[in-house]
């Protein structure tokens, strides 16, 4: 990936870990289709910045149960399903 889309993820992936570091925003941050989407397919970025701070967003939204269990319903409901091969 070019230099300027890194940046540009950082900066985003950044905006989501100060929002989720209110506990005020996570119920907001949890319903927003786009921050899900962006999260789950970063997962498979292999960058270092990036799973850093997929990591520490990912602890702030496990602290509590019932934000753990939103973001896995999500992952887990839109799964892929698996190819014989």
């Amino acid at each position: 990936m070019e230099n300027s889309d890194q940046e540009q993820i950082t900066l985003t992936l950044k905006t989501y870990l100060k929002l989720c570091s209110k506990r005020s925003q996570r119920p907001v941050i949890l319903k927003d289709e786009t921050f899900l989407h962006i999260v789950k397919s970063l997962l498979e970025d292999e960058r270092v910045v990036v799973i850093t701070y997929l990591i520490k967003i990912l602890l702030c939204l496990s602290e509590n149960a019932d934000d753990a269990r939103v973001l896995l319903q999500y992952c887990w409901s839109r799964r892929e399903p698996l190819q014989s091969g």
